[in-house]
Parts: C-alpha cells; sequence; structure tokens
C-alpha cells in the first residue's frame, strides 16, 4: 500500500482522512464483498442445470450492456494508472482495477440467473446499493482535486453504476428460485414418468432451438448447446442417457426437404444440358456455404502469423534492439496483448470453421441420400435382367477394310436395392468428413507462399540454401525408404524359397519312406 500512497492508514499525518487510501480500501472491499457473494452463490446452486431454452427478458441485455460497459470503463482506467501516467495516479488505477474486477463477477453472476431461471438475488441487490454509495463518495472525493480526465472517468463510473443498480432492482418477472430448480418444472413441457430420471416428451413438444435467438457472445462461445451437455451429466449420474426427444428440433436451414429442394432444382438444370454432372448441381446449390467458411479459414490462416510477428516484436522490445529500440512501456502490454488476443480468435475461428464445415457436409449428405432414395423407388427391389437388345439395322457394304464398329452403349447397373443401399450408407458420408477439409486445397499453398515471404523478409536469399539442404534431405530419406522397402521384399523372397525348399524335402523325405514301406 505504501507504494501506492504516500501515507498509510485511515487518518494523515496532518489530520483529516486519508483519501487515498480510503479511496483503494473502499473500492478493494467492494470488490471483495462481490467475489464473495458470486462465490457462495455459486456453491448453492452448482447442482442446478440450466434451462434449455433461456428465458431472456430486455431488462437482461439492459443488465449485461451496463455492467458491460462498466467494466470496459475501469479497466481503461486501470490501464492508464499503472502506466504511471500523470492524468491518472496509481490509487485510482488500483480502485479502477478493484471495480473492474467486480463487474465482471457480478456480470457473471447475473447470466448464471438468467441462464437457470432463477429471480435476481438479494443480495446482489445489496451490492448494487454499496456500489453505488462508494462511487458516490470517491467521485465527491475527486471533484475536490484537480485533475478534468480523473473526474471524468469517476462521473463516468457514477453514471454507469446507477443505471446498472437501477436496472437490476428493476423486476425481470421470473420466478424461479434457487430451492426450485425450473429445468424439471411442468411450465417448460418436462414430466417426470415413474421417478426414474426419463423424460416422456414427444417431439411435436419439444422446445426450439436457441441458436437463431442467441446473442453474438452466445453464438462465438456456442453455449446455446451448453444444456444440452448439462442434461447429458444429470442423466449419466441417474444412469440413463439422452434420448431423441431431448435434442432441439432442427432450425429451418437445416431441414431435409430443403436441402433436396435445393439440390433437385440444380439437378433439373444439369438434365437440360447434354451431359448433366451431378458435381456441377452440387457446385451451384451448395457453393455460398463452402465460400463462407473459406473467410473463416483464411483469417485463421492469416492470424497463424501474427503470433510469431509479435513473438519477435516483444523480443526486440525487451533486448532493446531494432525497430522497437526507446518504445513506451505500453507498446510492449500491446504486443503481449495482441498474441492472446490472436491465440483467442484462433480458437473461435476454428471451432465455427469445423462447425460449419461439418454442417454444410451434412447438409449435402442429406440431400443426396434423398435423390437416391427417391432413385431408389423407382427401381425393383430386386435385381432385373437387362432388356432384350434391338436388332440392329442392316448397313450397307462398304469397301472400306478398317471400319470401326460403333461403341455399344453401356448397360445400365442392376445391382438392385443393395447398391442403392451402398450409396446411401457409405458413399454419401465421405462427404460429411470432405467440407471441413476442402478449403485446405487453397489454405495449404497460400501459408506456404506466406511463411516463405516472411522467412525471406528475415533471413533473405539464406531462405533458398535451406530449401535446397530440406530437398535434399528428403530426396536421401525418400531413398532410404526404397531401399529399406527393396531389403524387406529380398528378405521375404528368401524366406519363400526357404519354405518351398523345405516343402520340397519333406515331399521327398515321405516319398522314400513311402516306398520303403512298401
Amino acid at each position: 500500500m505504501a507504494d501506492i500512497c504516500s501515507e498509510t492508514g485511515l487518518f494523515a499525518k496532518g489530520g483529516g482522512f486519508n483519501d487515498c487510501f480510503a479511496h483503494v480500501v473502499l473500492q478493494a472491499a467492494i470488490a471483495g464483498l462481490a467475489c464473495i457473494g458470486v462465490l457462495v452463490g455459486s456453491i448453492i446452486i452448482r447442482d442446478l442445470p440450466r434451462l434449455r431454452v433461456q428465458q431472456s427478458k430486455p431488462i437482461d441485455g439492459i443488465r449485461a450492456a451496463s455492467s458491460g460497459l462498466l467494466f470496459l470503463v475501469a479497466l481503461v482506467e486501470f490501464f492508464i494508472g499503472i502506466s504511471a501516467s500523470e492524468v491518472i495516479n496509481l490509487s485510482q488505477g488500483v480502485g479502477g482495477g478493484c471495480l473492474a474486477v467486480a463487474a465482471m463477477v457480478v456480470n457473471f453472476w447475473q447470466q448464471q440467473e438468467t441462464k437457470r431461471g432463477l429471480t435476481e438475488s438479494l443480495g446482489l441487490k445489496l451490492w448494487w446499493v454499496l456500489a453505488t454509495l462508494a462511487q458516490v463518495i470517491t467521485t465527491y472525493d475527486r471533484a475536490s482535486k484537480p485533475g478534468g480526465v480523473a473526474l471524468a472517468f469517476e462521473a463516468v463510473e457514477l453514471l454507469l453504476s446507477v443505471a446498472s443498480a437501477a436496472a437490476y432492482l428493476a423486476p425481470s418477472g421470473r420466478s424461479g428460485s434457487t430451492r426450485e430448480p425450473p429445468l424439471l418444472s411442468e411450465e417448460d413441457g418436462i414430466s417426470m414418468v415413474g421417478g426414474g430420471g426419463r423424460f416422456a416428451r414427444s417431439l411435436s413438444t419439444r422446445e426450439p432451438s436457441p441458436e437463431d435467438q442467441v446473442g453474438i457472445i452466445g453464438w462465438l462461445a456456442f453455449s446455446w448447446f451448453t444444456p444440452i451437455v448439462d442434461l447429458a451429466f444429470q442423466r449419466d449420474k441417474e444412469s440413463g442417457k439422452l434420448e431423441p426427444t431431448d435434442v432441439y428440433p432442427l432450425t429451418n436451414r437445416n431441414v431435409a426437404n430443403k436441402q433436396l429442394e435445393r439440390l433437385d432444382q440444380q439437378w433439373q438444370v444439369e438434365l437440360q444440358k447434354e451431359k448433366p454432372a451431378l458435381l456441377s448441381a452440387m457446385t451451384r446449390a451448395f457453393f455460398a456455404e463452402v465460400f463462407s467458411t473459406a473467410w473463416v479459414k483464411l483469417l485463421n490462416d492469416v492470424l497463424h502469423f501474427v503470433g510469431p510477428f509479435l513473438l519477435n516484436r516483444i523480443i526486440n522490445f525487451v533486448k532493446g534492439t531494432g525497430e522497437e529500440a526507446g518504445e513506451e512501456l505500453w507498446v510492449g502490454y500491446a504486443y503481449a496483448i495482441g498474441m492472446v488476443l490472436s491465440s483467442a480468435c484462433q480458437a473461435f475461428l476454428m471451432a465455427h470453421y469445423f462447425q460449419g464445415g461439418y454442417q454444410t457436409g451434412m447438409r449435402l449428405r442429406t440431400a443426396l441420400i434423398l435423390m437416391s432414395y427417391s432413385k431408389a423407388l423407382r427401381v425393383l427391389p430386386w435385381p432385373s435382367p437387362p432388356p432384350p437388345e434391338e436388332p440392329a439395322a442392316a448397313e450397307p457394304e462398304t469397301r472400306r477394310c478398317c471400319k470401326k464398329k460403333p461403341k455399344k452403349k453401356p448397360s445400365l447397373p442392376t445391382g438392385g436395392m443393395g447398391q442403392m443401399t451402398n450409396i446411401i450408407s457409405a458413399d454419401t458420408d465421405k462427404f460429411t468428413f470432405l467440407m471441413p477439409y476442402f478449403n485446405l486445397i487453397w489454405s495449404c499453398p497460400l501459408q506456404i507462399i506466406i511463411c516463405f515471404v516472411m522467412l525471406f523478409n528475415y533471413v533473405s536469399w539464406s531462405l533458398f540454401a535451406g530449401v535446397v539442404a530440406t530437398r535434399h534431405a528428403m530426396q536421401r530419406d525418400r531413398e532410404r525408404e526404397r531401399e529399406r522397402e527393396r531389403e524387406s521384399a529380398e528378405e521375404g523372397r528368401e524366406r519363400e524359397r526357404a519354405s518351398s525348399f523345405s516343402w520340397v524335402l519333406f515331399c521327398c523325405c515321405l516319398s522314400c519312406l513311402l516306398r520303403s514301406v512298401s
């Protein structure tokens, strides 16, 4: 505390309160109360499952926005304060950091209430009142001192604290509590059967999937899928498992009939051509979805090289060499934060890329299965003999000695339902695993080009010497592998000759034995 405030203790030596000490202690106490309250509340509701469909209200969005803005403002105040800036002193920066931590944990608690359908916590209401009063005191104290920027930060935090407290004190209308888990209530269309832990529910009464209604944060973190995981965990504790009725119904864009219509429409266009191609129909039908995952893959590939680039900048910054020599301290913090954000963005992008790729593969596979099934309904369920060939019309004789015989039209396959079943079960499944890796056709060359450009920028013409050495090493390894294959083949032939000789010797001995006996 002595490093933050010139004097320690609640009272100053010259008389009166020690404003710096009181300010830091007050903000730290408020943050500590928030952390303790959220910790105790999390222990109380740790066994309560989340709602499959969140009962979010408009007031919940206002609460999240106000507390989120309060967190951002306090975080900016903290970074400015610890950077030894003359605009905001260190004590106010530490106070802003405490307020940012408190706003973050309180926002987390409010989200847990929304996800579980709980009413507003009385303890959290009291905390918002105390936090607002503490902000009033610190703002009044800051107003009596010089510094317009510091006072502006305190005033903005006061306004956001008042807005957050008012939004949380306003009732949301939810009736759930920590003593009555809302997931297993009859209001949600769920009923217990025989006390065995299984939910009796029909497909028509399933809740709609919240995937389309979730916010940007929930969409990035796949929070709409979390209730399914919680339910599976609860079923596992009851020695049960998920049932088909527990899964969300398909969204409108994933319905099988729509996928068939998309592909069949393009296939009808292909049938008008002289040589229809199913690949062209699939390309036109699903090109937009593949392209939507391509730009995600492109951003992820670019971010692959941001980390090494920033790492080189950090090393030069610490060593004090290169372009980073003599730069301010906040630049180093920016490099470090950039590396963290780059890794976080790659995690989000790769998760959404694979989710989009598998979704595209699923839709394409669904359309192909339905087309194959509709084709199977038009053929007999057993192998049918090909129709008899019509006798060809007699052609006038010509004196050409090397007349080419016309090619016969290939006969139709007669595999029956077995061939159709093979197409449906095995062949179409390949598209499900192809789509997530389809973009590697252009992604791999792009990554190689970017890598070579960056290496040339760092090591100049030495890059090509490394490429030649690597190529030579790869060629030498390939030759060694071929030599080992030849040696193993020669050993196999030797063993075969030895076994053949042993068999011939055994036959000769057996023949001699039979002759001697006879």
